[in-house]
């Protein structure tokens, strides 16, 4: 993460990542990513396996 507080919920469960901080999340696992804080997110992914056709956008 490089600037916010981003809220990532990983099968169910809720955890934050803070700036300078970062989250590993394994293949299949089922997650999304919240910006509940008043800042914007800025942050890098990387994803391996490729995530073509695997995202659902939700509003």
């Amino acid at each position: 993460m490089l600037s916010g507080i981003a809220s990532f919920e990983l099968n169910g469960e809720t955890c934050t990542v803070k700036a300078g901080e970062g989250i590993h999340i394994q293949p299949g696992t089922k997650h999304r990513i919240m910006n509940k804080g008043n800042a914007p997110l800025e942050f890098i992914l990387s994803s391996q396996p490729s995530t073509s056709n695997d995202r659902i956008n939700c509003e």
